[in-house]
């Protein structure tokens, strides 16, 4: 009775949050439209006024798509069958998919250098697509501590390493050197709430508890360590491949 208890709690709090989200998207969205309308029944149309609506009104649009497919993401479940993968080739694949999100988001994403170092011979036994999607998320949040604004990124490093810890585990850790994050802001990202964000009016609050979810249902997990104004450190540690454990 307590589980459900819990997990009950768990999906109040989820849906809870998700409509929240919805409705502070959903109102100004509104709200837009309807001034919209009110231009297009008028006698003369003024085009900037229309157009800075236009503008507004496609972005919110494009954060309830973005709310929406982390939603689905995070309540998909995690595939039991697992199959061996090279970590680098996953990480370099999962960098690619951060830069492809960051771009579809009118962010160059290329201002910030990403080094990956992790060696070619260690391999994991994954669902591929939920750890890709693990290491993309933080990576793009990596990058995202560069931001200037809504769209402006500055130039700056994210390094990606991975390396074998002891006989039987790897760690994945994604370190920058951007914004940081303040002590009261990490200790409410460190509780992995979906639907909770540090990001003002930019993220949906999903990405972090996506992340973790997936790496704890392959058996590892993630961590979190910052500094404000001084950069974020990432941790993800995974099961290292049953054939590799014990091998030097």
């Amino acid at each position: 009775m307590r589980a459900q208890r819990i997990t009950e709690r768990q999906f109040e709090h989820l849906v809870g949050a998700t409509v929240h989200e919805m409705r502070n998207v959903l109102t100004p969205l509104k709200a837009s439209v309807t001034t919209l309308a009110r231009q297009l029944d008028g006698a003369v149309l003024d085009p900037s006024p229309f157009r800075r609506h236009v503008t507004k009104a496609q972005g919110r649009l494009d954060f309830l798509e973005r709310l929406l497919e982390d939603l689905r993401s995070f309540s998909q479940p995690i595939p039991t069958h697992h199959r061996r993968e090279r970590l680098r080739a996953l990480i370099v694949e999962a960098v690619a998919m951060a830069q492809d999100a960051l771009a579809a988001g009118g962010r160059n994403g290329r201002r910030v250098k990403i080094e990956i170092d992790a060696a070619e011979a260690v391999t994991v036994e994954v669902a591929r697509h939920h750890i890709l999607v693990a290491i993309a998320n933080v990576v793009k949040n990596a990058v995202e501590a560069y931001a200037t604004g809504p769209k402006a990124l500055e130039r700056g490093m994210v390094w990606v390493r991975a390396h074998v810890v002891g006989d039987e585990s790897v760690e994945i850790v994604v370190e920058d050197q951007g914004m940081g994050i303040s002590v009261e802001d990490l200790e409410e990202l460190r509780q992995f709430t979906p639907g909770k964000t540090t990001k003002r009016n930019q993220g949906t609050g999903f990405g972090m508890p996506i992340a973790r979810r997936n790496i704890q249902a392959h058996g590892g997990e993630l961590s979190i360590t910052s500094e404000e104004g001084l950069g974020t450190t990432v941790t993800m540690m995974l099961p290292l491949d049953q054939e590799r454990r014990g091998q030097p």
